[in-house]
């Protein structure tokens, strides 16, 4: 069996293209067929409903590009980004809360779940939170020439982790 080489995306490829290609499809289903000239007033549309916003992986590429548009689309949003590092400072005036949590342990995840219970709650605020799950890792060359630990922490961050704050988020979903 010859070795399986996988790839990932050319290194050049902004993540403001990438954040457009992953919400073109909502940006089509939510104008019943036909793009909206100025996504963030679509973006601000689709997030009327919500009060808070959890992203996790936020501190730079697609997440970063996510917190960006959502910051400038309703700055008046809670913002939560769940990873490793701080995002850095956004220059369009709206504040982000960073939890640290390395997303690879079980034991930081649980750690850091009373400081989300706590910006979920805060202010008493009822309305509906949106979960955007997209940290990831990856990684290329042959497999398993990485080891199986490379290989399980990726399936850590980008499955466990996934089903882990979901199923710990889907309570307080489900309420509001």
């Amino acid at each position: 069996i010859a070795p399986v080489k996988s790839t990932w995306m050319p290194a050049r490829i902004s993540s403001w293209r990438l954040l457009f290609l992953f919400m073109a499809p909502f940006f089509l289903l939510a104008g019943r067929g036909r793009i909206d000239p100025s996504p963030v007033k679509r973006v601000k549309t689709l997030l009327a409903p919500f009060g808070a916003v959890i992203v996790t992986g936020g501190t730079s590429g697609i997440g970063k590009s996510f917190i960006a548009v959502i910051g400038k689309a309703k700055p008046d949003v809670r913002l939560c980004n769940l990873s490793r590092s701080e995002p850095g400072e956004f220059a369009e005036g709206f504040t982000v809360r960073h939890i640290p949590c390395d997303l690879r342990d079980p034991r930081a995840r649980a750690e850091s779940w009373n400081a989300v219970e706590s910006f979920i709650n805060e202010g008493g605020d009822r309305s509906p939170i949106l979960l955007i799950n997209n940290a990831g890792v990856g990684s290329y060359g042959d497999f398993p020439a990485g080891g199986a630990g490379r290989d399980a922490a990726i399936v850590e961050v980008n499955v466990t982790a996934v089903v882990d704050l979901t199923a710990r988020l889907l309570p307080q979903l489900r309420r509001r």
